[in-house]
Parts: C-alpha cells; sequence; structure tokens
C-alpha cells in the first residue's frame, strides 16, 4: 500500500514539474541568446555638425549580424537652439511606418519619434548590418555664439526587436552641434625686414702733390682740410599689412531617399466590443489584417488585465510589442479574398 502512495506521489511530482522546468529552460534560453546578441548601435552622421545653415543628419543603425524586424527610436533634441525644418525620411528598408512625429509636434516636445516595421513583401530580406534609418533636416533657432548642444537617443523608450521575435539590446551616440561660430576679425602684422643695414664709409682723400723749392723764398706750405666721413641715414622698415583669410564652412549634403507615405495615428477611441476573430490577427473582425488592426492595438499599447481585449492578439493578459509582431507577421491575410 505503501509502495502504491509513493508511485503515485512520484508520478504526480513529475506531471507538475514538467513544464515548470520546460518554461525555465526556454525562459533561460532567450535571456542567453538575448544576452549572446550584440547591441545595435543607433549614431549619427555627420557625428558634429555646425549651424548655420540648415543641415541634413542621418540617423544610423548599426545592427551587426542581427536581422532587424521591427524599430522604435526616440530622438531628442533642445528645441531652444534647434528645430526641425521639414518632414522626417524614412528608409525604403521598413516600408511600414507606424508611428511618425510631424515637424510641428516634434518642435514642440523636442522629441521626434519613429515606429517603423518590415513589409511582409520583404520578410525574406530583412535588413541588417549598418544602414541609414531616417534623415531629418536641422535648423538654429538659437543666436548665441558658439553655443554647443547635444541631438541623443532616448534609450529607454527605444526598441529593436528582431526576426526570431526577441527584443534586441541597444546602444547609442550622441551627436554634437555648434550654432553661430564666432568668425576672427583682420589684423595688421609686422614682420621684420631682413635688408642689412648700411655701415658707414670713410671718403678716401686725394695724395697732394708736394712743391719743389726753387730760387725764391720758399712758400711755407699749407694743410688742406681733411673731409670728413657723412653718416647714410639708415632705411627702416615699413609695416606690411597682412590679411587673414576666413574660414570657408564646407557642408557635405547626402543625397536625399525618397519620401515614404505617411500613416497618421489619430487620438485613440474607446474599444468597442467586436465579433469574434475568424482570422489570426484580425483584431476589428474585418476578415483583412491591415492598419485598422494595428491602429486599435497601438490604441491599447500598455494595458495589462483586460479581459476580451481584442487588442491583446496573443492572449498573455497585457498589449505589448509582442501583439505589434504578431500582427505584424500575418499582415495583408485575408484581404485579397474580401476583395
Amino acid at each position: 500500500m505503501r509502495g502504491r502512495r509513493r508511485s503515485v506521489l512520484t508520478l504526480a511530482f513529475l506531471v507538475l514539474g514538467l513544464p515548470v522546468a520546460l518554461a525555465l529552460v526556454t525562459h533561460q534560453t532567450r535571456l542567453s541568446s538575448r544576452a549572446a546578441a550584440e547591441p545595435v548601435v543607433i549614431s549619427f552622421f555627420p557625428s558634429s555638425v555646425t549651424l548655420p545653415p540648415d543641415v541634413n543628419l542621418s540617423v544610423m543603425l548599426d545592427a551587426k549580424t542581427s536581422k532587424v524586424g521591427f524599430v522604435r527610436v526616440d530622438i531628442l533634441f533642445d528645441r531652444s537652439q534647434v528645430n526641425l525644418a521639414g518632414e522626417i525620411s524614412t528608409t525604403s528598408l521598413l516600408k511600414t511606418i507606424v508611428q511618425k512625429t510631424t515637424v510641428a509636434e516634434a518642435n514642440a516636445t523636442g522629441r521626434a519619434t519613429l515606429v517603423l516595421a518590415l513589409s511582409s513583401d520583404d520578410r525574406a530580406n530583412p535588413p541588417t548590418g549598418s544602414f541609414e534609418l531616417a534623415r531629418i533636416v536641422f535648423h538654429a533657432v538659437s543666436t548665441v555664439s558658439n553655443q554647443a548642444g547635444n541631438i541623443t537617443v532616448d534609450l529607454l523608450t527605444s526598441q529593436i526587436v528582431g526576426m526570431n521575435s526577441v527584443q534586441l539590446p541597444a546602444a547609442s551616440t550622441p551627436g554634437s552641434i555648434t550654432l553661430n561660430p564666432a568668425v576672427p576679425t583682420q589684423g595688421y602684422v609686422v614682420v621684420p625686414s631682413d635688408t642689412p643695414t648700411p655701415a658707414n664709409t670713410l671718403t678716401p682723400i686725394p695724395p697732394t702733390s708736394t712743391p719743389r723749392p726753387t730760387a725764391t723764398p720758399t712758400p711755407i706750405p699749407t694743410t688742406t682740410p681733411l673731409p670728413t666721413a657723412t653718416k647714410t641715414p639708415i632705411p627702416t622698415s615699413t609695416p606690411k599689412p597682412i590679411s587673414t583669410p576666413k574660414p570657408i564652412l564646407t557642408v557635405t549634403l547626402l543625397p536625399t531617399n525618397t519620401v515614404v507615405p505617411t500613416l497618421t495615428i489619430t487620438t485613440p477611441t474607446p474599444m468597442p466590443i467586436l465579433p469574434p476573430v475568424f482570422i489570426a490577427s484580425d483584431v476589428d473582425g474585418s476578415r483583412c489584417v491591415d492598419y485598422k488592426d494595428l491602429r486599435i492595438v497601438l490604441s491599447h499599447f500598455g494595458d495589462k488585465s483586460v479581459i476580451n481585449n481584442p487588442a491583446d492578439v496573443n492572449r498573455d493578459g497585457r498589449v505589448n510589442w509582442r501583439d505589434a509582431w504578431m500582427l505584424i507577421r500575418h499582415w495583408g491575410e485575408g484581404c485579397r479574398a474580401r476583395r
């Protein structure tokens, strides 16, 4: 009897402990893969610029060997120093524009947000290595001479997700700006002359003939006064004005990419009670996975413990980037049949 009880307890322990062990192994594998991945570096090119005039600043992404499927980047700048001079141009490697801050909103807050995703047509060729993510034109606002500033990335809100649905570690390198550099004034410099100073010369005395005595009374010879040496005046050097050339500021303009059509995200509306979803990731029940479903997910981004929330695509009790990534993976499903 005791042996049967021990067998039953052992079997129950194995049945209950196996899922826990599998969950721990899976979690440890994800942590190991995330720790082993090289950090994706977000930087700016050129790394140092001078304003005015307006300059094009490229937002660069170095993913090393990782394959990128989803990117969210928040760019910070001092709006009392610089402003955006035009709309932000995005890369063609991540064609799906989920969110992009307008010029007016960026200049009012000093923050520009970009949320880009891989198109369903480009799943077989995701971007990797170093590539240009976006291009921003900055305009000087401050008039203070030689004022320094920085363009940075908010890593607390930025997210980069690989094709394996794992969030990649990220790092950033800030860009530096210099506003209204002072131009040095022209001046005069006295250059010493290398002309040697002429020395004083004495005029030679010509020899005089001695008179011969004659029968007549010998006259008393008189001495001829010797000519005195005169000093030649030393010429003085005249200062020569030397003009200091003005520094020439050279700005290299990079070719602009084709502007990708933008998708404007409106103010979130109350979530209606939707019919059952028959297609995976079809949040609004329209039998077509498109931008309307993605808009609903983004409007409820961050919700937790909401029962029967259609925006919770993977039904894990919270709305986050995993739901957005799952929706993007099923992008376009059912749309052709609906047409």
